[in-house]
């Protein structure tokens, strides 16, 4: 078991806050883009089979075995492993100035999702949020590699997009009966995703249309400090 950061947007940690609130409602997976390696990079020797068509060399790196391109995910997460969320946060004003590696455990901690209280000072990005500030630990109980266009409607749903938006809602009422509702629901979410994939990659060069490589985690969600959970199992 390894435990690693992961970083989630604003708009991510609504969804992730809703899971925890109500099981079912919000976000249990994640996928994240798989970068190629460079053709000079010395990769691990040997391989094992994963799901076809990929190899995974040292559990870090897939193949396309139509192409041969390699990818790199340097530090895949794996079963069992734990996530500490790392968001968008701040302390109080005195600190503004203050490196987040000086700032001591026991100062207050402000979230950029739950709204900024009159004292607080300003909000420092998820990357510089350090381990003790977590509030959210996840814990990995599926890996797998696909193009980000592969993701099946109840992914989508699990991905925790907007179950209320406008475009969900207006599907789920075509629906003749409870069956072909629940179907048109699920397209939906798909076409939702869609949408927030492109506001968080299409800028990147990864949008929807690109269908990059991606690695889809799947994980339960628990409120607590990754240390305060470990101590308290």
């Amino acid at each position: 078991m390894t435990d690693r950061p992961i970083a989630f947007s604003p708009a991510v940690m609504t969804a992730l806050l809703r899971e925890i609130a109500a099981p079912g409602t919000g976000k249990t997976q994640t996928r994240r883009v798989l970068r190629a390696a460079d053709p000079s990079e010395d990769l691990a020797e040997g391989y094992r089979d994963v799901s076809p068509p990929y190899v995974a060399y040292g559990g870090a790196c897939w193949e396309d075995d139509q192409t041969g391109a390699v990818y790199r995910f340097a530090r895949s997460p794996g079963v069992g492993d734990r996530l500490w969320v790392r968001e968008a946060w701040t302390t109080r004003e005195g600190l503004d100035k203050t490196p987040p590696r000086d700032i001591s455990p026991d100062q207050s901690i402000g979230y950029l999702v739950d709204g900024k209280g009159p004292w607080l000072g300003k909000y420092r990005p998820p990357m510089f949020m350090p381990r003790w500030a977590s509030r959210i630990t996840l814990t990995v109980t599926d890996v797998r590699v696909q193009r980000v266009q592969e993701i099946s409607p109840e992914d989508a749903a699990a991905e925790g997009v907007d179950r209320r938006s406008r475009k969900v809602r207006q599907f789920w009422l075509f629906g003749a009966d409870q069956e072909r509702r629940d179907r048109l629901y699920l397209d939906a979410c798909k076409w939702e995703f869609e949408e927030l994939w492109d506001s968080l990659n299409e800028s990147r060069g990864f949008g929807w249309q690109a269908n990059p490589w991606v690695v889809a985690v799947t994980f339960t969600p628990a409120m607590g400090n990754i240390d305060q959970v470990e101590l308290a199992s």
